[in-house]
């Protein structure tokens, strides 16, 4: 938390975090609750005891995978295997289309969070017209190929077409805008690699931290001398990627040069971590290729990744 005050106090106030379990299992007065009043969404994996299926606030609703749902929650969708290492990508990606089959049944946010009471109100499937439910006349004009119908039955009381306001203690650690395990969650989760290819470029392609690489005692001196690191580490990929001598910067008139692009997707792609000369990476300019200079440098659009 002491970063996130660093980052809102320089101006870069973060509107949502990817965390770890590390982070997600702590207290939520420790995590989830401080982020919470400063405003911070988060996206979070769940720990093994904080998965399963367990009795809502009120009659009708369960919490499945930390997510609330409707107890019209079919049963084969309630005890999903949990994405593993072993696992290959089609298998991931098989796997959430199978936790995307929840979503009909969640319960959605109704209005903006009481961020000093820790409170968000949630309105039923049948209210937001995801399902059709006997009990919600509106819900059955539906079209019954494109929205499923629950097994409620009628004139027997439901959650589907009510709206709960969830407090403080109501599982407020595992909330987070898309449901654990869905596909939307697995795209915006997955950016946490981005964390680990920083971490691998300082650590070992562009740079060298480890043990010993600082050798004084105490904080601020500490980070002084990783500044120096970091930004051998920096110039170091200004010098691979974009070819950006900082001892030796181009003129102003010259046009920044983009990377080559690489027919082959990212999966099957192998990485080149070592330095390219100029010469090595120079794209011949051609009447049928055109200049690599043109078009503007790539971008990258990550979310702030603890």
């Amino acid at each position: 938390m002491a970063v996130v005050d660093a980052l809102i106090a320089q101006g870069h106030t973060p509107s949502l975090i990817l965390a770890d379990r590390g982070y997600t299992y702590l207290k939520q007065q420790m995590w989830a609750m401080p982020l919470h009043q400063r405003g911070i969404a988060q996206v979070i994996d769940l720990h093994k005891q904080q998965r399963g299926i367990r009795p809502g606030p009120i009659p009708g609703t369960v919490y499945a995978d930390g997510g609330l749902f409707t107890d019209a929650l079919p049963q084969r969708l309630r005890a999903l295997l949990a994405p593993t290492l072993q696992m290959t990508s089609e298998e991931r990606a098989l796997l959430a289309t199978r936790y995307d089959e929840r979503t009909p049944y969640a319960f959605t946010t109704l209005g903006k969070p009481d961020r000093e009471r820790g409170t968000q109100r949630y309105r039923g499937p049948a209210v937001t017209g995801r399902v059709r439910c006997p009990n919600h006349l509106t819900s059955m004009r539906l079209s019954a190929a494109t929205r499923p119908t629950t097994s409620c039955t009628p004139d027997k009381p439901c959650a589907c077409g009510l709206t709960v306001t969830l407090g403080p203690d109501d599982s407020f650690g595992t909330r987070q805008g898309p449901l654990w395990g869905t596909t939307k969650w697995k795209a915006s989760y997955g950016r946490r690699s981005a964390v680990e290819s920083a971490n691998a470029c300082l650590k070992i392609h562009h740079g060298q931290l480890q043990r010993h690489s600082t050798r004084v005692m105490g904080t601020t001196r500490t980070a002084i001398l990783l500044a120096f690191i970091i930004a051998a580490t920096n110039t170091s990929l200004l010098i691979s990627r974009y070819h950006y001598d900082i001892g030796d910067p181009p003129a102003d008139e010259q046009q920044p040069v983009a990377s080559e692009p690489n027919a082959r997707t990212a999966l099957h792609r192998k990485r080149a971590f070592g330095r390219r000369t100029r010469a090595t990476a120079a794209v011949p300019e051609t009447a049928e290729t055109g200049s690599a200079r043109d078009g503007p440098p790539p971008t990258d659009d990550f979310a702030n990744i603890i």
